[in-house]
């Protein structure tokens, strides 16, 4: 059970720092323009 959750955390950590990315390259390629 305490994996389980802990795999959740682990999980939720990562989509957010994939989101961050994805928003720092756009943020990026917006002021190339």
């Amino acid at each position: 059970m305490i994996n389980i959750i802990s795999l959740n955390i682990c999980m939720a950590q990562v989509k957010e720092c994939y989101l961050l990315c994805i928003l720092m390259s756009f943020s990026f390629a917006w002021t190339l323009k």
